[in-house]
């Protein structure tokens, strides 16, 4: 074949249609065209897979420059999308990127708890925001009694976490978005910490039967501990008594600061509920000074050392 391509080029030559282009350049063109013939369905396969791995063609006005350069592209391109998919998560699909919803249904989880389909996500998310919107302060909002505060709240974070809108990260988002219905409600974030993972993840499963009190009691209990440490030390000042555990920091434990206190040196006192109270002001005297060692006293059983030598030798 490439025989007859080099005939062939040499007869148009003679006749002055191809005096530009030489010989090797047709074959390169002609390899070229091959190669992208062999690629077109992989690339057209996998770059409907992956969309946005299709490079942009620069103008060149050359055929057999856009022919080559067409190759490289597609040999490029389908590089890109095999390395996208393979890199991906297992079970997920190229189009599920962060922060697009999933495209899959999901597999029960261990407890029971049935994801919808995927199909769903869009127009169950919609209706889980005019649910949390009505709880925004507002002419239109329905006021909930501080008291059901906590398991209004339990019921909104297991519906997000039951819709699982993404294929990854639908706790650290619910966590996040439990938070910001908090701080607008007017209340502190309920931060739940790794050592109450366990008790977290049980009360969540309890509450997808349903049973939103040990979720409710677990985030009221996070933010009233939130509320403790950040906003009432700020409010009662240096000298008001506060709790124990809300002046615990960087600089000391809260199990440091207890011990100071059953030992009496730190000026704490302790309430009828059993609750350890103290001041800022309290606790900074008691940092100051607790490196600091007393002179001890030693009691003279008789006359020093260096005069008993001094009345040997006379």
């Amino acid at each position: 074949m490439n025989t007859v391509a080099i005939v062939l080029a040499g007869v148009l030559a003679g006749i002055g249609i191809l005096a530009s282009i030489p010989v090797d350049g047709l074959l390169r063109w002609r390899r070229a065209r091959r190669t992208c013939g062999h690629l077109h369905g992989p690339w057209a396969a996998l770059t409907r897979a992956v969309p946005d791995v299709v490079l942009p063609m620069p103008s060149v006005r050359s055929p057999l420059e856009r022919v080559e350069l067409t190759s490289t592209r597609r040999r490029i391109e389908i590089a890109d999308a095999l390395s996208r998919i393979r890199d991906a998560p297992p079970g997920r699909s190229p189009a599920e990127r962060p922060g697009s919803f999933r495209r899959h249904d999901v597999h029960p989880f261990g407890g029971g708890m049935t994801p919808p389909a995927w199909t769903d996500v869009a127009s169950e998310l919609a209706s889980w925001v005019r649910d949390v919107g009505r709880l925004a302060p507002g002419e239109k909002s329905h006021d909930v009694p501080a008291r059901e505060v906590p398991l209004t709240l339990a019921r909104l974070h297991c519906s997000f976490e039951r819709i699982h809108p993404f294929i990854d990260g639908n706790g650290r988002v619910g966590r996040l978005v439990l938070n910001l219905i908090l701080v607008r409600l007017g209340w502190p974030p309920a931060i739940i910490y790794k050592r109450a993972r366990d008790r977290y993840l049980a009360a969540l499963d309890r509450a997808d039967h349903p049973d939103f009190g040990p979720l409710a009691e677990l985030i009221a209990r996070s933010v009233l501990e939130n509320l403790q440490r950040l906003v009432v030390p700020s409010i009662a000042g240096p000298a008001g008594l506060v709790p124990l555990q809300s002046l615990a920091g960087p600089d000391i434990s809260y199990p440091a600061l207890r011990q100071a206190a059953t030992r009496g040196r730190l000026d704490a006192e302790i309430g009828a509920d059993g609750t350890w109270r103290t001041s800022k002001r309290a606790v900074d005297t008691y940092l100051a000074g607790r490196h600091r060692r007393e002179p001890k006293l030693i009691a003279a059983c008789g006359p020093p050392r260096s005069v008993i030598d001094e009345l040997r030798h006379q």
